[in-house]
């Protein structure tokens, strides 16, 4: 790949020396020229540039700031703004450096000489003329450059704005930019860093954040606070660049850092070792919240709490609107509040939390005189809060905090920065340190605009959108997409929050596919709306939906361990509690364009079903998969599609990596109802491999949080699975995933009962039981079910299995192989020994024609989805007649969507009919319309064609590298003077083509020959009369590829 490149660089610079005016592409910027020195200051690399100088620094030996100052100005200082209610983006100026090693040499990709500097896993290079700056990993692999063949491109400035541009791979793509409606693949795409409130389908929310992935495994986070930062990832063929403004000012300038993974969880921790670690929420923040627009009274408050109990729906947090109090953060007594006393006393007893929700355009406070940067400003705010916080209000919400500038009058902070992208995190942050300051950690405010920092201090919401199942694309995008950059705990309002004159918020779609399945995962539950009907009360739910949402809700419930886990393994490196597939599976193209599939925590994949379909299509990345629903077990990477009823409790697409332990609590109503013991663990063995999972708790999120950690491993070998325990003060229950039934239990090597059936098995404190009914997932799936007690020292867990896994896993294959019809139009469908699945073995495709196989009178070419039944006709011959021209003999492209097939002539009639000899290979695209393309030459007139054939073509079969096709041949010249002999002989020997140039024919008088897309030839000859013992053959029957590389 390395000489590729060079080659392609050696002959840019021949083009750009023959030919002055070719690639002379220039930018509307300054770039900064030749380097006319280098000073090294440790870990800091200095080039002084002609048009400004640029700082290199080697922070970590995965991690390199770059820092550019325009001529005639300084580097700003870098200040973490203390003194100003900071730090605002950065949080760390301080790093250790990295000893690194420089040279001069020359570089074939940035085609001159450079500075080369190598550090820990990094080599930086730095062009001298112009500079330019490339990165490498340390076995020479190219990352990222800036475009070094254009000579007015790179790092640069004009006037007050600031650029970069680079280069952009060929097959590199790019994630995160924060909470945003963009798909998740941003190649292509362009984003502007300002805040504003999603609403209905704006592309930018009150979260952007200028930081993203690389495919290529790298990430940039560009250190600028100014509103216009523009990111434009390939919109210009070839490049990818960001820009802002420059205030003269830390934090406004070209700062930013290259952040080497290569997996995208390292590049995600790098970040937030830069701007700071998310913020862990209490507990009860990941139980459900309800929040009510804008009618409540404290009666209201007590009625809700009461009516969530009574309908046996979990929730812990109901949220009182601007309604509830007034100047001065004082409880409006007059409108409803005056019995607050007594509305805490009820809910409290219930086990509820509250909160209350500051909005800007509310008069309790005068926010013309706030300045969140103004130390007096910020402690007189806090102050107002203090008697609400002994009052029993637990955390608050800030509403309309991206849009700051119209109700504080203020687009400038006292210190001289924006307020635009600053004020949200900052106010967050007064709030939150002020609670901090009363002993009450973990309350981040809720807020819909805050990216600077943000995820420190605040829960991300989207904004007010609009009801209906059509905008649940944009409620995951945005939590996607926020997540990627450090807002792990993140919501929206589940179902949406109007209805802007339009959708009905109770309608059966909106409730189940948008409240319902997505409460399960996404991670902060809230309902939020205008009214009753808006808020989405589950009372006023129709009984099945009612069921359907307890079943719902107490699942997540119960998942909370698992869940709570992952929200403390993000609090330590910003993991994303639900995160894309390509997260985990960077290197699975198939990954960038699953918008709507996450991984909840790391081993259960969820795909929600967004529109009214009952049935959904899931990718499966690499492993093995099991439905949650059903138990059915899937080897990934592959795409499936599976049952999502609307009213079932399996209408949620879920699945579970095997080899996966999954912790959960016992049913409660409210996150602290009780002590969750015992734990269950919801186990799927790896099967003849070992699996370790650790849990993560705490028992207060007060800074430093102590986290406990519990270790669970599994190991099946054979007929035999060990499980064990690291020591806890809690009771274990165990459901362990087995399609073979155990002879005996044993924990710390002493046999367990065997309780022989589930009404004896819930009575009993220990024991065991193989059988359904236990699993929370299904009342079919059968699992060994194991009470292990309690115990302070590591418990070790023995199952010995009547039937080794494997064994059984193989018979079950077999027993589960049930013919299905698929096809029901009344004629023939017919399928050779060819390849016919497509590469996703979603669809089957097959030739039409009769039994006899008459080809030449058949007319399609078809495939039909194995799920669905839905047939697709791939191709239709015209002037169709008994004597041709002919289809059949279909084979799939081993990766693409295309096939093969054979074609007769176009222009067949009785005098030419269909025959052996008078047919070639066509080819098609999957793709609507659907073309054509005729593969092989034919030319049957003297003195013929290289590249081309004289006769027909059959059995054409792609080799496993999808570069060649192999074929069976006839040949018309030696068939019509054998016909004319009164010979049969048929000598079919075999032939490749490859795409190496179209092969044009002329054109003979009978109309027989035609131009083929590819070149051809014959690789067998055969004789009439074969030696015995030689390689000669008389006859070729068929062609087959060996192995997947051409053979």
């Amino acid at each position: 790949m390395a000489k590729k490149i060079r080659f392609i660089s050696f002959f840019i610079m021949l083009l750009s020396w023959m030919f002055p005016q070719v690639l002379r592409a220039e930018t509307n910027y300054t770039i900064m020229g030749k380097v006319v020195g280098l000073a090294r200051e440790g870990h800091n690399f200095i080039f002084n540039c002609e048009n400004g100088k640029v700082r290199v620094s080697i922070l970590k030996d995965d991690l390199v700031r770059v820092h550019m100052a325009p001529a005639g100005k300084e580097f700003p200082a870098d200040d973490l703004h203390l003194q100003e209610n900071g730090p605002y983006f950065v949080v760390n100026y301080t790093w250790p450096g990295v000893i690194c090693d420089v040279k001069e040499e020359f570089d074939y990709d940035m085609e001159s000489e450079v500075y080369a500097i190598k550090a820990g896993k990094l080599v930086v290079k730095a062009r001298k003329n112009p500079f330019k700056l490339a990165f490498y990993d340390t076995e020479g692999k190219l990352l990222a450059m800036e475009k070094a063949w254009i000579v007015n491109a790179g790092m640069g400035q004009a006037g007050s704005k600031v650029y970069e541009t680079m280069a952009m791979g060929d097959d590199e793509h790019f994630f995160g930019f924060g909470a945003h409606n963009h798909p998740l693949d941003m190649r292509g795409r362009k984003i502007v860093c300002s805040a504003k409130e999603l609403e209905d389908n704006r592309e930018t929310g009150g979260f952007p954040v200028p930081f993203f992935y690389s495919s290529k495994g790298y990430g940039i986070f560009f250190n600028n606070l100014d509103d216009d930062v523009t990111f434009e990832m390939g919109t210009t063929d070839s490049e990818y660049g960001f820009s802002g403004t420059s205030g003269g000012m830390e934090g406004w300038d070209m700062d930013y850092y290259f952040i080497y993974g290569p997996k995208f969880e390292d590049i995600l921790d790098g970040y937030t070792d830069i701007v700071g670690k998310p913020i862990l929420p209490e507990k009860w923040l990941f139980g459900h919240i309800q929040h009510h627009c804008c009618s409540w009274t404290a009666d209201s408050v007590i009625e809700a709490a009461q009516k969530y109990g009574d309908g046996g729906w979990p929730c812990d947090v109901l949220i009182m609107d601007h309604q509830a109090l007034r100047k001065g953060l004082e409880w409006d007594t007059e409108k409803g509040y005056a019995n607050y006393k007594q509305m805490y006393e009820s809910i409290d007893k219930l086990g509820f939390k509250t909160a209350f929700s500051c909005a800007l355009f509310d008069d309790i406070y005068d926010w013309q005189q706030y300045d969140p940067t103004n130390s007096g400003q910020v402690n007189n705010y806090w102050k107002l809060h203090e008697g609400r916080v002994i009052d029993g209000m637990d955390f608050w919400r800030q509403d309309n905090s991206e849009r700051s500038m119209q109700y504080t009058g203020k687009n400038y902070l006292s210190n001289g920065y924006k307020a635009h992208e600053l004020f949200g995190s900052l106010w967050a942050k007064n709030v939150v340190e002020g609670m901090e300051s009363m002993g009450l950690y973990g309350r981040p405010v809720i807020s819909r605009g805050g990216p600077i920092g943000g995820h420190r201090y605040i829960i991300p919401w989207a904004g007010d959108m609009p009801f209906g199942v059509e905008f649940e694309g944009v409620d995951l995008s945005y939590i996607r997409n926020g997540g990627l950059a450090g807002y792990s705990s993140i919501s929206v309002d589940l179902g949406g929050f109007t209805n802007r004159g339009k959708n009905d918020p109770l309608d059966e779609y909106n409730i189940i596919r948008r409240v319902i399945n997505m409460s399960l995962f996404v991670p902060i539950s809230k309902f939020q709306g205008d009214g009753d009907d808006g808020a989405k009360l589950p009372w006023l739910y129709s009984e099945s939906q009612q069921e359907l949402f307890r079943y719902y809700m107490k699942l997540r419930y119960r998942l909370l361990p698992y869940r709570y886990s992952a929200a403390i393994e993000a609090s330590l490196t910003g993991r994303p509690v639900l995160a894309p597939l390509v997260f985990d599976h960077q290197n699975d193209e198939n990954t960038y364009n699953k918008d709507f599939e996450f991984l909840m925590g790391r081993n259960i994949l969820v795909a929600p079903v967004i529109d009214k379909s009952e049935k959904w299509e899931v990718y499966l990345p690499a492993g093995k998969w099991i439905h949650y629903w059903t138990g059915t077990e899937y080897n990934g990477p592959k795409t499936v599609t599976v049952d999502a009823p609307l009213y079932g409790t399996g209408g949620l697409p879920m699945f579970v990596k095997a080899g996966s332990i999954i912790p959960m609590m016992p049913e409660m109503s409210y996150i602290y109802q009780k002590k969750a013991d015992p734990i269950t663990l919801d186990v799927y063995p790896e099967m003849n491999g070992s699996i370790k999972y650790a849990m993560y708790d705490c028992k207060s999120v007060k800074k430093p949080v102590q986290i406990e950690k519990t270790e669970f491993t599994c190991d099946q070998q054979g007929k035999n699975i060990r499980i064990s325990i690291s020591p806890s003060s809690v009771a274990y229950e165990l459901w362990v995933h087995s399609a073979v039934e155990a002879t005996s239990v044993s924990v710390d090597g002493k046999k367990l009962k065997d309780l022989q059936a589930k009404a004896e098995y819930d009575k009993s404190k220990t024991g065991w039981y193989y059988g359904s009914g236990c699993f929370y997932g299904s009342d079919e799936i059968k699992t060994i079910n194991i009470k292990a007690g309690t115990s302070s020292k590591e418990r070790v867990i023995e199952i010995a299995l009547s039937k080794d896994m494997a064994e059984q896993e193989n018979m079950t294959a077999d027993i589960k192989a049930v013919e299905r019809q698929i096809t029901f139009e009344p004629r023939g469908h017919y399928l050779d020994n060819m390849r016919n699945f497509s590469p996703d073995d979603k669809w089957l495709a097959y030739d039409t024609r009769t039994e006899p196989p008459a080809i030449a009178e058949n007319t399609n070419i078809e495939m039909v989805n194995v799920e669905s039944g839905k047939v697709v006709v791939l191709y239709e011959t015209t002037n169709a007649s008994k004597y041709g021209p002919g289809v059949a003999t279909v084979d799939f492209h081993p990766f693409e969507n295309k096939v093969l097939f054979i074609h007769g002539l176009r222009n067949c009639n009785s005098e030419r009919p269909y025959s052996y000899w008078r047919r070639t290979c066509a080819a098609a695209e999957l793709r609507l319309p659907v073309e054509c393309h005729f593969i092989d030459a034919r030319d049957v007139t003297v003195p013929f064609t290289p590249g081309a054939l004289r006769g027909g073509t059959h059995a054409h079969e792609w080799s496993g590298d999808g570069k060649w096709i192999g074929f069976t041949y006839n040949d018309d010249i030696t068939a019509d003077s054998d016909e004319k002999a009164g010979k049969k002989a048929n000598m079919r020997t075999v032939g490749v083509s490859k795409n190496l140039r179209p092969v044009k024919v002329d054109k003979d008088a009978a109309g027989e020959n035609n131009d083929g897309e590819w070149f051809s030839v014959l690789v067998a000859k055969v004789t009439s009369n074969p030696k015995p013992g030689s390689d000669e053959i008389s006859r070729a029957f068929s062609d087959a590829w060996v192995g997947t590389k051409g053979y």
